[in-house]
């Protein structure tokens, strides 16, 4: 997501809950890590920000709008058709 400032941990991280098309924003509270364990295997592991700087509202390009927008919809539907 280029031009909002996100770490990719951040971006990786993003759930529905955490956007908000009414008033395009993005709210950045948790992130996504990968860590090897030491038995070999890795794990992905939801941790909030080290700082409270890192929780935050971020505003939505359009372009971003956008694209969330069509991805939320294609999953709905895909859901929904499961249902029929």
């Amino acid at each position: 997501m280029l031009g909002t400032g996100c770490r990719i941990g951040e971006v990786l991280g993003l759930r529905w809950q955490d956007i908000d098309f009414k008033n395009r924003t993005i709210n950045i509270n948790h992130n996504l890590v990968y860590r090897a364990q030491d038995d070999g295997t890795c794990i992905n592991r939801v941790n909030s920000p080290k700082t409270s700087a890192g929780i935050r509202i971020i505003p939505m390009l359009d372009e971003m709008f956008d694209a969330f927008l069509e991805e939320y919809q294609e999953r709905f539907n895909r859901i929904y058709d499961k249902l029929e």
